[in-house]
């Protein structure tokens, strides 16, 4: 099924924010999908529009934010910042305002290594390196 968000998240000084999910440790399972959030996110590091941190999924599909998203270290519009290996983002979209110091990205502040982005306008993987 879909988790949709409308109200926003707000957590003055603190880590793992995220509109969707504040941390995803979903061992066993590395796929998310059809996640939205419309709500404003803040928060302090590890921030996300949907999730904060992702240390088990390595694949997000049809992840959507259209609310604006504040803090000050890994800040993105879709995930905050991910551990580990390369991860795969695919019909992502982010239309908030993304504000931070360090390591902000429209769909991704921070990562471990790679990130691989396809849209559906897109036939072929772009990778986003670090």
């Amino acid at each position: 099924g879909s988790v949709f968000v409308t109200d926003g998240v707000s957590v003055g000084s603190s880590y793992y924010i995220g509109g969707v999910l504040g941390y995803n440790d979903a061992e066993g399972s590395n796929y998310v999908s059809e996640l939205k959030n419309e709500g404003t996110v803040k928060g302090y590091s590890y921030v996300g529009g949907v999730i904060g941190c992702n240390a088990s999924g390595q694949i997000i599909v049809d992840a959507i934010n259209n609310g604006n998203i504040s803090g000050l270290d890994s800040v993105g519009g879709i995930l905050g910042y991910y551990y580990y290996d390369d991860m795969l983002l695919e019909n992502t979209n982010n239309s908030g305002t993304i504000t931070g110091r360090t390591a902000v990205g429209g769909i991704v502040g921070m990562g471990g290594r790679r990130v691989y982005v396809r849209t559906s306008q897109c036939r072929y993987w772009m990778c986003i390196c670090q």
